[in-house]
């Protein structure tokens, strides 16, 4: 356990505290900016396999255990969570737009929909496992997805603040907050709808073989 602590620490500290800070300036002045992405894309991939290696060799030390009925929220939760990834990179990754163009399309419900896509497959499953190798790996996916959207609304800010006062108003990062009050509206012809589709195919493919991949049934 004290190694999947370790490897969980250094995600943290390469995305949060390197990836999202002023470090990453000096660093990227050093490397080049392509230098800098090249060196920390083979950085996170190794980590993140360490980290998926580690949690896999983990002993299981049961803390709770999910009931059934509640499987199946968790269960149908997945669905939200892989339409928001899905949309967050359909056709290409979604980007908020400039200061002369408002939010639109998947920004109107969230403005992070892969950080919030993220966040929710992480509770889900820290949620649905109840074991303490799952609260530190899930866990570090919740608390990496959940300060990076707050990292990224600060560089928004920084970057432009005028535009930053701009989306504020009108997005939110809790989906469908900004459309239900009333700061926002809910445009489904701007929702790219073969995105969906996929995000929905995706989901009842993973029900139907997580068991098979993973080793565990969620239902």
């Amino acid at each position: 356990m004290a190694s999947l602590l370790v490897w969980a620490a250094a995600f943290l500290v390469l995305h949060l505290g390197i990836s999202g800070t002023p470090l990453r300036r000096p660093l990227a002045g050093r490397l080049g900016e392509r230098g800098f992405r090249g060196a920390f894309s083979g950085v996170a991939v190794v980590l993140l396999l360490q980290l998926c290696l580690t949690y896999a060799a983990a002993p299981t030390r049961w803390l709770w255990h999910t009931p059934d009925g509640v499987r199946f929220v968790l269960a149908a939760l997945m669905l939200p969570a892989f339409v928001l990834v899905v949309l967050s990179l359909w056709p290409k990754p979604a980007a908020l737009r400039g200061p002369d163009a408002p939010a639109s399309g998947i920004h109107r419900i969230t403005r992070h929909p892969m950080m919030v896509g993220i966040s929710l497959w992480a509770l889900v499953h820290l949620v649905g496992r109840g074991e303490l190798g799952a609260l530190v790996f899930f866990g570090t996916f919740l608390v990496n997805a959940g300060v990076g959207m707050r990292l990224m609304d600060h560089k928004l800010h920084l970057r432009d603040p005028g535009h930053w006062a701009d989306l504020i108003a009108t997005t939110s990062i809790l989906p469908f907050a900004a459309v239900l009050g009333r700061r926002n509206d809910l445009r489904l012809g701007e929702i790219a709808w073969p995105g969906v589709g996929l995000g929905a195919a995706l989901w009842v493919g993973f029900l139907a073989t997580h068991g098979l991949l993973f080793g565990v049934r969620p239902l």
